[in-house]
């Protein structure tokens, strides 16, 4: 009797696996529509983070971070989702690198229309980039792990997306109007200086709408005991933390004029530095403690006889008052730097 065969298994086919990328038009738009949601909703799930919890211990820089994370959510989202439609269509395999590039790229404008508009500092691009960079990419791996195949889940989230981030705008602008403002927005402290950080003014300085023509001059003893007493009442009024320039130092200076002499008194101080790698609360509170410091002189000077005039570019300009030897006096401001400045008039020398 003849032994028959062994009998040889046969494989079955194996199953095709539709890739992601293999899902047909009407897929690769749901992906992308699904990739813009999610990194919307990553956004403002961590830029709420940063506008409560980080609130608490960063304070004002918060209304920094929170609007840098949910732009840079949004934009680059956005910009992935349309570069992952031209991935899929090319059946380009390297996608979950050139997604995310692709989404930081198209944001660059973006950033570009947020420092302009916002003034942001260098942590704002810093954290714009990394931001582009890793919410797009955390979208299309959640995508790629758990794919959609209707467009109901998928309208859902891009509605619920898009009512968050209305909700957070909302929130932001009520912080907003009831007094927190970002440090990146300059701040104006109601004394009607300029903020620290502005150029000062190099033209001479007009007269205050008072005449000092009418005060009689005085004597050139009386005029640098007037001169000398309002340079007391400025580094009195300055107080301890200001710091007086080694190089610029608050001085008294007679000038020759026409049958007399004139006397000037300048100098330069600060309570604090300012520099690009400090935080921006850091800038605030030199700002702030700058401004302070300088309403004190001009109350100071004020007190003294100078008479307090009109405002120039939003700065107090002081008249010469009961001060015969005073033409003007003001405080101009450079990059964290205070600049108390008196002019006089020309005070004859027998």
């Amino acid at each position: 009797m003849t032994a028959a065969p062994p009998r040889v298994p046969v494989r079955p086919p194996p199953i095709p696996v539709r890739l992601p990328r293999d899902r047909g038009a009407a897929g690769i738009l749901r992906d992308a529509v699904q990739l813009a949601s999610r990194s919307i909703l990553i956004g403002v799930a961590v830029a709420a983070l940063a506008l409560v919890l980080l609130g608490l211990v960063l304070g004002r820089m918060s209304l920094t971070w929170a609007p840098t994370i949910l732009g840079a959510s949004v934009s680059a989202g956005v910009g992935a989702a349309a570069v992952l439609v031209v991935c899929r269509a090319l059946r380009n395999r390297s996608e979950w690198l050139v997604v995310p590039l692709g989404g930081l790229l198209l944001s660059i404008p973006s950033l570009m229309l947020f420092g302009a508009v916002l003034g942001a500092r260098p942590v704002g691009p810093l954290l714009w980039v990394a931001t582009a960079i890793v919410v797009p990419l955390i979208a299309l791996q959640r995508g790629n792990a758990r794919p959609v195949e209707s467009w109901r889940p998928v309208i859902a989230r891009g509605l619920i997306a898009f009512g968050a981030l209305a909700l957070l705008g909302v929130i932001g602008f009520a912080l907003l109007s009831v007094g927190f403002r970002p440090s990146f927005v300059t701040e104006s402290t109601g004394t009607g200086a300029r903020p620290a950080d502005a150029v000062p003014s190099a033209e001479p300085m007009p007269p205050a709408d008072e005449s000092p023509a009418e005060t009689p001059l005085p004597t050139i003893e009386e005029a640098r005991g007037q001169f000398a007493a309002l340079a007391d009442a400025a580094a009195t009024a300055a107080g301890d933390a200001a710091t007086w320039s080694e190089s610029a130092p608050l001085l008294v200076t007679e000038t020759a004029c026409d049958g007399g002499v004139v006397l000037n008194l300048n100098g330069e101080f600060t309570t604090g530095i300012i520099t690009d790698t400090t935080s921006d609360e850091h800038d605030r509170e030199v700002t702030e403690r700058n401004l302070a410091a300088a309403q004190r002189i001009v109350d100071a000077w004020d007190a003294a006889g100078l008479s307090s005039g009109e405002r120039l570019h939003d700065e107090p300009l002081l008249g010469g008052g009961e001060l015969g030897s005073v033409e003007s006096a003001k405080i101009d401001f450079a990059f964290g730097i205070v600049l108390p400045r008196v002019d006089g008039r020309c005070v004859p020398v027998p």
